[in-house]
């Protein structure tokens, strides 16, 4: 069957698939409504740029209403692990669940293949200048 839906229609729907349609508001949101907006998400991109608030606070915001911040925080560093930092498209949180799918990313890193080889000095002899520009990006943020 061929439907056809406007501009309009479309973009309706697919706000309403990541949870944009103001349609639910929660009371105290939890940390079960973030996990699952991550999974219907697919990942939660990280920035670490704040004006307001941290970028990756506003989709959940947006779809779920006022919630705790340090909650999302507080998924990643659970246990059992819910949550984990990767970088699938930039820096993400995405669902525990797809860590085993990004396994071969990770292993092809680790034999030094990986896009990011040209990291890899930052994490060994050049760690001094990688956590010194941290700092000052600390100091800033």
């Amino acid at each position: 069957m061929k439907v056809e839906l406007s501009v309009s229609e479309a973009r309706r729907a697919a706000l309403t698939a990541q949870g944009f349609n103001a349609m639910r508001r929660y009371e105290g949101v939890g940390a079960a409504q973030l996990r699952k907006g991550v999974d219907r998400l697919g990942l939660l991109q990280i920035d670490s740029v704040n004006i307001l608030v941290r970028a990756q606070c506003v989709p959940f915001f947006s779809g779920l209403g006022l919630y705790e911040p340090a909650l999302l925080d507080a998924l990643t560093g659970a246990k059992p692990k819910r949550l984990f930092e990767y970088r699938g498209h930039e820096a993400s949180l995405l669902s525990i669940d797809c860590q085993p799918l990004l396994r071969w990313r990770m292993a092809r890193v680790l034999r030094g293949r990986g896009v990011w080889r040209q990291l890899e000095p930052f994490a060994g002899e050049k760690r001094g200048e990688a956590e010194a520009l941290q700092s000052e990006m600390a100091f800033y943020g």
